[in-house]
């Protein structure tokens, strides 16, 4: 395919060694990835995605091969029934505040989203979908938060731009990505936030998580919905 045209694969050094090129091991990373996950990815969406968007897809492969032994898997952080870790970081979006709590939102479900930059096309398919499903999720008595690395002045343009009507955390540091999980060091490619979803109950306790969003941004925000309406239903039975 084109994608794998623009770069050879392979190239020999001046001692005759032959290395892999960076394209060519982000490329087998996605493929990976999908063999290890059924991701829907095609080489034409590979070359049209951004960097982060595409190494985002491959990341939970490559974070399983190369995690060292003994290490936590970050599928094992934040896990359902447990109280919802919270670092108080800089919000936009969020009139008269700087820094979000949780207790903010005290009495309220919480869908919290990590995602990994802002304006990317799969980030914004997905702050999209957020903000179609907002007034439903509100009904709920749920409140959508995401969060990732980009500061408040990049939040900002980016809600301004999807006229977003939700806030946006500034994880500059990672350090609630870490807390959740959420953070990927990928070789190569350097450290970024992956893309999943918890939901919260009222009383700060993560009900329901998703670590492989890239399967179904397209209808994720529905799923979360109707995953609302179903807890709702449950606790006025």
């Amino acid at each position: 395919t084109d994608f794998f045209r623009q770069t050879p694969p392979w190239r020999a050094c001046s001692m005759g060694a032959v290395k892999v090129q960076p394209r060519v091991l982000l490329g087998l990373a996605c493929v990976v990835a999908a063999q290890a996950f059924r991701l829907p990815l095609k080489p034409a969406n590979l070359a049209s995605g951004s960097r982060k968007d595409v190494v985002s897809a491959a990341a939970p492969a490559l974070g399983w091969l190369l995690l060292p032994k003994g290490e936590a898997r970050a599928d094992e952080l934040a896990p359902v029934g447990a109280a919802a870790p919270w670092v108080e970081l800089p919000v936009s979006n969020v009139q008269g505040k700087k820094q979000l709590r949780l207790e903010d939102l005290s009495g309220k479900w919480k869908v919290l989203y990590f995602y990994p930059d802002d304006m990317s096309a799969s980030c914004s398919l997905e702050a999209r979908k957020f903000q179609a499903a907002l007034p439903a999720i509100r009904s709920q008595n749920a409140e959508i938060i995401g969060v990732s690395p980009q500061g408040p002045t990049d939040h900002a343009q980016f809600c301004s731009s999807l006229g977003l009507e939700f806030p946006l955390v500034s994880d500059s540091d990672g350090v609630l990505a870490k807390a959740y999980g959420a953070q990927q060091e990928v070789p190569l490619f350097g450290t970024f936030t992956n893309r999943e979803t918890y939901i919260i109950d009222p009383k700060n306790v993560i009900r329901w998580k998703d670590k492989n969003v890239s399967l179904t941004i397209d209808k994720h925000a529905d799923n979360v919905l109707e995953l609302l309406r179903e807890f709702n239903q449950k606790l006025e039975a």
